[in-house]
C-alpha cells in the first residue's frame, strides 16, 4: 500500500481544500474567524508583480490552506502564487462572487472580450511567460468583472505542461465566439 493519494484522490483532495481557501477569500469585509481582510487580500496580490515572486505572509497562510502536510515544490509554489494572487484580484474587485463554478474561463474570457491574439499568445507560450501571462488573465477577468470557475482556471496552471487543459479552454472561447457571431447573424437576418 502506498503513502501516496492516486492521481484522483489527490485533485478530489486538493479541490476540496481550493474551495475552503476560496470561500476565506470571498468577502475581505467579514470580520468571520478564517476569513482573509482586504489588507491580506492586498498582501496576497502583491505576491505575484511584474514576474517577480515574492512570497510573503498572506501567501504562505493561503498555501498552508492548500499544502497543509509539506510544502510543495518550488515551481508548485510559482504556480500557486501566480493563481493567489490573481483570486486577490478578483476577491478585491468582486467580493463574494468572483468564482461562478457554471462559467468555464474560455467563456469568460470572450464575454469580457479578450482578443484572439492575446489568447493564443498565452495558450502557446511556456514556462515563466506562460505563468506571467496567465496572471494578466485574472487580472483581465477581474478589471472586466467577469466572474467563472476560478478552478478551472487554476487547474490550467498548476497543470501547464499538459496541453488538454489549454485546449478545452481555447475551444470554450471558440464556441462562445461562434455562439455569439450565430446569434448577431440572427439579428442581423431579423
Amino acid at each position: 500500500m502506498s503513502d501516496f493519494p492516486s492521481a484522483e484522490n489527490y485533485w478530489k483532495e486538493l479541490k476540496e481544500r481550493y474551495d475552503k481557501l476560496r470561500w476565506a477569500l470571498s468577502d475581505p469585509a467579514s470580520k468571520e474567524p478564517g476569513r482573509f481582510s482586504a489588507g491580506e487580500l492586498a498582501e496576497l496580490r502583491s505576491c505575484w508583480r511584474n514576474g517577480d515572486f515574492q512570497p510573503n505572509a498572506a501567501f504562505f497562510r493561503a498555501l498552508g490552506m492548500l499544502h497543509p502536510d509539506a510544502p510543495p515544490s518550488e515551481m508548485l509554489m510559482r504556480q500557486w502564487g501566480v493563481i493567489l494572487a490573481g483570486l486577490g484580484y478578483m476577491a478585491a474587485q468582486m467580493p463574494g462572487h468572483f468564482h461562478d463554478g457554471q462559467i468555464k474561463p474560455g467563456h469568460a474570457l470572450h464575454k469580457a472580450g479578450l482578443s484572439e491574439l492575446r489568447l493564443e499568445k498565452w495558450l502557446q507560450s511556456d514556462d515563466e511567460t506562460f505563468l506571467h501571462q496567465s496572471g494578466a488573465v485574472f487580472r483581465y477577468l477581474a478589471t472586466k468583472g467577469e466572474a467563472c470557475n476560478t478552478w478551472s482556471l487554476a487547474s490550467l496552471i498548476l497543470q501547464q505542461k499538459d496541453s488538454r487543459p489549454r485546449h478545452r479552454l481555447a475551444g470554450d472561447f471558440y464556441y462562445s465566439s461562434g455562439k455569439a457571431a450565430a446569434e448577431a447573424d440572427k439579428q442581423t437576418a431579423a
